[in-house]
């Protein structure tokens, strides 16, 4: 009994040095069967960075494996900083981004000194306005990163893998965010948002909002003190959800985790608390496995 639990510990261990060594190799890919283990990682582009300015410009379409960023600063035109690979092409006031990076499949080698990080960087894709400048639409299909700061906006949506940032940012229109890596929103305001996060954390600091509505795969929700008009609700299938709320008679709130410990408020015992006005500000917030802690 003793031999079998030592060998079980030392296998174990052993899987969880492979498992971090092919981590921080790269690991983290599909990996399929094709007359032998497959993957897939990104060809190399010749690329390098170069600037445009373009006149007329209020709407953005980013469907690009570059990392964005959008920004005001001190120019007359927007000026765009981007990779030479990436096909720009304007139509009437939007301008169209395109780099989709080839990729190359390759079998798995478990060990040996071809087993390397693959990379798909070629650059960064900088869009700077002019300070009056209001944003009409910004679609993006980005599968780095995007982030946008201090800008107002007509709508925003968002149908990309990658990682989302806004800080600072006002939306007319109801905020959209599809299957995105980790995504935080920072002093920003929207009328409604919905977030629905494929695989990654979320991180909400000091927004304003009507209704917001967060949904994540796998990953951490976390929050302080939100300005809700009305409700707020997030889910996490697998990960901890930590945050502050009001609390005050207006205030109703709910948490349940299916595997995974509760609190509200400091207590253990409290899942439910109902307020008495006629219209309570709602919060609800569930994991199905990982900790709920609402301050």
């Amino acid at each position: 009994m003793k031999k079998t639990v030592v060998i079980g510990l030392v296998v174990t261990l052993l899987g969880v040095v492979l498992f971090s060594i092919g981590l921080g190799h790269g690991g983290a890919k599909t990996v399929y069967w094709d007359h032998g283990f497959t993957t897939e990682s990104y060809a190399h582009v010749d690329s390098h960075q170069t600037s445009s300015q373009y006149d007329g410009i209020k709407n953005f379409d980013l469907s690009t494996d570059s990392p964005v960023q959008i920004k005001k600063g001190d120019v007359s035109k927007v000026e765009v900083t981007y990779p030479s690979a990436t096909k720009i092409t304007k139509s009437g006031d939007t301008l169209h981004f395109v780099l989709k990076l080839p990729q190359r499949r390759h079998s798995v080698i478990v060990f040996g000194s071809d087993f390397q990080r693959p990379s798909k960087s070629v650059g960064k894709t900088v869009i700077t306005v002019p300070q009056d400048t209001e944003i009409g639409t910004i679609t993006s299909n980005v599968s780095d990163s995007i982030s946008v700061h201090n800008l107002t906006i007509k709508t925003i949506t968002s149908s990309g893998v990658g990682d989302i940032t806004l800080d600072h940012v006002v939306t007319k229109g109801n905020l959209n965010l599809d299957n995105t890596g980790d995504t935080t929103l920072s002093h920003s305001r929207f009328p409604n948002a919905k977030l629905d996060v494929g695989a990654g954390d979320v991180t909400l600091t000091s927004n304003t909002f009507k209704t917001m509505n967060v949904k994540t795969g796998a990953g951490d929700i976390d929050f302080n003190q939100q300005n809700v008009a009305e409700s707020f609700t997030a889910k996490s299938y697998v990960g901890d959800i930590d945050g502050k709320i009001a609390r005050n008679k207006k205030t109703q709130v709910s948490v349940s985790a299916d595997v995974g410990d509760v609190s509200v408020f400091g207590s253990s015992h409290k899942k439910q608390i109902l307020s008495s006005v006629k219209h309570p500000v709602i919060y609800k917030f569930t994991s199905d496995v990982g900790d709920v802690d609402i301050h």
